[in-house]
């Protein structure tokens, strides 16, 4: 049952996070949030069950699920209620 394998997964991650000293609180919370949807997403989709085994393959079906899954209109929600300097930055990376 893919459940399990996500569970099982999620138990390892704990243990790395234990370890984890960089950042604030804050931006630890979201990064471990965003890791957990990727190891749902691995757990059901290709039944991995050790996080040392996660390669490309993973990582590139999981890039192309997100793309499929993409809703243009909550991103641009979210640039509208950008800060004028953010906005800069992320225009600065579009140009490279």
């Amino acid at each position: 049952m893919s459940t399990n394998h996500y569970t099982n997964l999620l138990a390892q991650a704990e243990k790395l996070r234990r370890h984890n000293r960089q950042g604030s609180y804050k931006t630890k919370e979201r990064y471990f949030e965003a890791y957990k949807r990727f190891l749902r997403y691995v757990g059901e989709a290709f039944r991995l069950e050790k996080i040392a085994n996660i390669s490309g393959k993973h990582i590139s079906g999981y890039v192309e699920h997100m793309q499929s899954d993409f809703d243009i209109e909550a991103f641009v929600t979210k640039l509208k209620s950008a800060p004028p300097e953010k906005l800069a930055v992320l225009a600065e990376l579009m140009k490279a």
